[in-house]
C-alpha cells in the first residue's frame, strides 16, 4: 500500500509540471481533473495506512495528527497579484473550525490548513518564486474545495513566466540540452537519451528522481515487450 501512495505521489508531481508548460485551456482542464482524482486516491491511502498503523500501536498516547502535503494547484496571474489555486476535497457545510496560516517570504510561502477537510491537516509550500513578492500585501484564504493563495508582485505590471525559478531553470535546461543533442546527432533516440543523461548530470536531486523514474518506467516497458 505504502508503494501504491509513493507512485501516486510521483504522478501527482509529473501532472503539476505538465501543468505548467500547458497552453490550450481544454488540456489544462483535464490535466487538472486527473490531478483531483489522484489527490483524493492519495488522501484514502493515507486515510487507510494510519488507520493500520493506529491499530497495530497498542500503546496509549496522545492523539497524532496526521500532516498531508498538497501538491494538486494551478496558478494565474493579473498585473498586481500571482494567484495560487490549491485542490482540497470538498469541505462540509457545518464545518466552522477550520484555521488557515500562510507564512509568506520574499521568494518562498508555508501554507498551514488546519482541520482541514476529513478532519486533517494539510500543508503547502512553494520555494524560489521566480520574482520577489510584497509580504505584507500578500494573503491566503480558504473555500469550499480549494486554498487561494494571492501573492502581491513587487514589481507591477511584470508578467511571470514560471512560477518558481527551478521551473525556469529546468525547462531552460530541457531546451538546451534538447537543441545541442538533437542537432548533434543522426540518431533522435540517441540524441533523446544523450539530453536525458545531460540533464541527471547536471540536475537538482527533484531532476533527477524525476529521471530516474521516467528511465525506470521506460525499461520496465522495453523488456515487457521483449517477453
Amino acid at each position: 500500500m505504502e508503494e501504491k501512495l509513493s507512485n501516486y505521489k510521483l504522478d501527482l508531481e509529473e501532472i503539476n509540471q505538465l501543468m505548467q508548460s500547458v497552453k490550450r485551456s481544454n488540456t489544462k482542464l483535464l490535466l487538472l481533473n486527473h490531478a483531483k482524482s489522484l489527490a483524493k486516491e492519495i488522501s484514502q491511502l493515507e486515510r487507510e495506512i494510519t488507520s493500520k498503523s493506529n491499530k497495530k500501536d497498542s500503546t496509549p498516547s496522545a492523539p497524532k495528527r496526521y500532516i498531508s502535503e498538497l501538491k494538486t494547484y494551478a496558478w494565474d496571474q493579473s498585473d498586481k497579484f500571482v494567484k495560487i489555486f490549491v485542490t482540497l476535497d470538498a469541505l462540509s457545510p457545518d464545518k466552522t473550525d477550520v484555521k488557515l496560516d500562510c507564512k509568506f517570504e520574499e521568494k518562498s510561502l508555508n501554507l498551514l490548513i488546519e482541520n482541514g477537510p476529513n478532519d486533517r491537516d494539510y500543508t503547502f509550500v512553494v520555494k524560489n518564486l521566480l520574482e520577489p513578492i510584497d509580504v505584507e500585501k500578500s494573503y491566503a484564504k480558504i473555500k469550499t474545495d480549494m486554498a487561494a493563495i494571492y501573492l502581491k508582485k513587487n514589481s507591477e505590471g511584470k508578467s511571470w513566466s514560471h512560477l518558481t525559478s527551478t521551473e525556469k531553470h529546468l525547462k531552460e535546461m530541457k531546451d538546451s540540452a534538447f537543441k545541442d543533442d538533437m542537432s548533434s546527432s543522426s540518431d533522435p533516440q540517441a540524441g533523446l537519451m544523450n539530453m536525458m543523461k545531460r540533464l541527471y548530470e547536471t540536475g537538482d536531486s527533484e531532476t533527477k528522481r524525476m529521471i530516474a523514474k521516467s528511465w525506470q518506467e521506460s525499461e520496465e516497458k522495453r523488456l515487457k515487450g521483449e517477453m
